[in-house]
């Protein structure tokens, strides 16, 4: 008899959800990898240098389900914040 349309159509949906989520990670990794410029190498609160700190994974809701990505941090010794 065959593989019935309704669960191709099941498989079909998982596959490209999946799809669209490895898409969307990418290209916000892509995104927050991009080289900051000069400005965010100093703090905007005291105009000391910032040291950059290891990346954070944060989650990321998107309508093909949650994304994860790493964010950059830059830390100022002066004021003790991250931004």
């Amino acid at each position: 008899m065959g593989t019935p349309f309704s669960e191709l159509e099941d498989v079909s949906m998982e596959l490209a959800h999946h799809l669209a989520r490895s898409l969307m990670q990418q290209a916000a990794q892509n995104q927050a990898d991009q080289e900051v410029s000069e400005e965010y190498e100093v703090c905007p609160g005291c105009s000391k240098k910032v040291e950059k700190v290891a990346p954070r994974d944060r989650p990321l809701a998107t309508r093909a389900g949650e994304i994860e990505w790493s964010e950059s941090k830059r830390h100022c010794p002066g004021m003790a914040g991250l931004f």
